[in-house]
């Protein structure tokens, strides 16, 4: 490092002379930033050139270097010489690119052609499981299990006694609404409609039997002689208890009271059409009209066969022991005259 404390005599010639001279030799770092602090711009040569005649016209600008710097120009020529040789390039330039390869022979690779992909035949287009496009549905979804479950379906094959509305009248359903609409009305009114008419009462009695499409499904029974006992008559009508099929073909489930014959035959047929158009399933011990009038098995005379045979065999039993009665009675009595001779 140079001696501070002793200051050159810039006001010499032969000073002037070595400043001159050692100024061209700073590097382009440091000459940018001693052109940075005298608030000189350019580059190269150009900023050296400045840098030297700057100096040379205003020596005493020196100090305020050193204190930034810690040197002056020329002081370290060692130093700015290495830095000379830092700067210049270390190769030379390469102006194309197939150049730098000469000695090699390598070319420019040409370009090439972009590539098409597999293309697959139409005939071998296939999709992985589970990826496959749905096929239409036709209009025979309509007869699968597939169908909305919360309708119940009923197996055609199972049913004993169908019960039809609005195919008695119309080739198609569509024809019937239509037909229902015209008049103001709706298809369930229709298919109401439709099973009143088919319920029919036999008189038994002070009874009624209930008859839907010629099958007893439930009887009207007199009571009033227990409403006056009971002093609950009304108005001096007849009442009556309606009672329907059960499960096991008998006559035994009491769901209604009416009073008044023609008010209780009206409610009777409204309330059997509701019941035989109600589609819930069974349910524990309880069943709908409809599914038992659907599965139960008739006789000829529209009786529940089971009930009705096994009424049949208890007269059969009544009518055997009266027989055997009559008859012991006869022989157990003494014979008069000689007919103990016989």
């Amino acid at each position: 490092m140079i001696d501070k404390n002793i200051q050159p005599d810039y006001s010499t010639k032969e000073e002037k002379l070595r400043l001159h001279a050692a100024l061209p030799l700073l590097a382009p770092a440091i000459a940018t930033a001693i052109g940075a602090a005298i608030g000189l711009t350019g580059t190269g040569l150009v900023l050296q050139k400045k840098i030297q005649n700057y100096f040379a016209n205003n020596p005493g600008a020196l100090d305020s270097i050193v204190s930034k710097f810690g040197t002056k120009p020329g002081d370290q020529p060692e130093v700015e010489e290495e830095l000379k040789e830092l700067s210049k390039p270390t190769t030379t330039p390469i102006k194309t690119w197939e150049k730098s390869f000469a000695d090699t022979g390598t070319k420019v690779p040409e370009k090439l052609p972009e590539a098409k992909g597999l293309e697959v035949p139409p005939q071998e287009k296939v999709s992985p499981p589970g990826f496959q496009k749905a096929e239409p549905l036709g209009i025979d979804i309509l007869t699968k299990d597939t169908v909305d479950e919360t309708v119940p379906k009923e197996s055609e094959d199972k049913i004993k006694n169908k019960i039809t509305t609005w195919e008695d009248y119309f080739p198609t359903i569509e024809e019937a609404t239509k037909a229902a609409k015209d008049v103001g009305g709706t298809l369930r009114e229709f298919e109401e409609g439709a099973l009143q008419k088919k319920t029919n009462f036999k008189k038994l009695g002070k009874n009624f039997e209930v008859y839907f499409d010629k099958k007893l499904v439930a009887e009207l029974r007199d009571v009033t002689d227990l409403r006056k006992e009971n002093n609950d008559q009304y108005k001096n009508m007849n009442a009556y208890n309606l009672v329907l099929l059960d499960s096991s073909g008998y006559i035994d489930d009491l769901v209604e009271s009416y009073d008044g014959m023609a008010y209780a035959k009206e409610q009777t047929k409204n309330l059997i059409a509701n019941s035989l158009l109600d589609k819930t399933k069974s349910q524990g011990d309880w069943s709908s009209l409809r599914e038992i009038f659907q599965n139960l098995e008739y006789n000829k005379k529209g009786e529940p066969k089971d009930v009705a045979e096994e009424h049949k065999r208890f007269q059969k039993e009544i009518e055997d022991s009266r027989s055997k009665k009559a008859l012991g009675g006869l022989i157990d009595k003494p014979l008069t005259g000689r007919s103990r001779d016989i």
